[in-house]
């Protein structure tokens, strides 16, 4: 599987959770000191698992933090570190409706295409509890592979990959199978509003790639906090888990 060759070569080898993440995780930490409200926090797409590892350094045994991803080597290495792990698409969560008080989902679902987004936003609202907060990090039009490959849907290309070289960045004419979304300030607050979130807050990150054997650019990024309203949606979409 192509995320499993990825993160077996290490590509993505950042450690230190981001600093949108770690207030993210501050104000459920206040959530439980003030208001004595155990977290459940769900991340998607979690990677090498740099965001859940720091969630547990800041509750201990406090609340239950629960991670999914589809590769099948990075959740072996996150249930062997003792985290709550499973392999599952970003669309279908192991946990039941209205459950999660915090939900992340960080550089993870610009790799889907249109229906994929939308089917795991609509997941993502069935499993917050109302009012609970979404964490979100995608692809800004900002970004540096921005219009580079072949188009696949609109703002969605298939990227050309560039290695760090000593004498300046490459194009080896190789192409990464999964195309990545780069959204518009417009677009993102379009998407979410239409799958029952409220943007609460939005600004613009630059974040490495991942190793500096890769790359030296730094990808830019939306990141998005927004609350699930309470109302119900005349339609919730497809959830693959009830």
């Amino acid at each position: 599987m192509y995320w499993n060759e990825i993160h077996r070569d290490n590509r993505y080898c950042l450690n230190t959770a981001h600093k949108a993440v770690q207030s993210f995780i501050e104000e459920a930490r206040y959530d439980l000191d003030v208001h004595n409200r155990e977290p459940h926090i769900l991340e998607s797409g979690v990677g090498t698992g740099r965001n859940v590892k720091h969630a547990l350094c800041v509750f201990g045994e406090k609340g239950t933090i629960t991670a999914t991803d589809i590769c099948t080597e990075v959740v072996e290495k996150l249930v062997e570190e003792q985290i709550h792990a499973v392999v599952r698409d970003m669309r279908d969560s192991p946990v039941g409706s209205d459950t999660i008080t915090h939900a992340i989902s960080w550089r993870a679902l610009h790799c889907l295409d249109a229906k994929g987004r939308e089917e795991t936003l609509d997941e993502k609202r069935r499993v917050l509890q109302p009012h609970a907060n979404l964490l979100l990090a995608v692809r800004s039009q900002a970004d540096s592979y921005f219009g580079l490959g072949d188009s696949t849907e609109p703002g969605t290309f298939t990227v050309v990959i560039q290695k760090h070289m000593p004498f300046g960045h490459i194009f080896h004419g190789e192409y990464d199978p999964h195309p990545w979304h780069f959204y518009s300030s417009e677009e993102l607050y379009h998407e979410l509003e239409q799958h029952g979130f409220s943007v609460q807050a939005i600004s613009q990150c630059a974040e490495l790639p991942g190793s500096f054997k890769y790359s030296s650019l730094q990808h830019r990024y939306w990141v998005v906090k927004a609350e699930r309203n309470r109302q119900n949606l005349l339609w919730t979409g497809v959830s693959l888990i009830k």
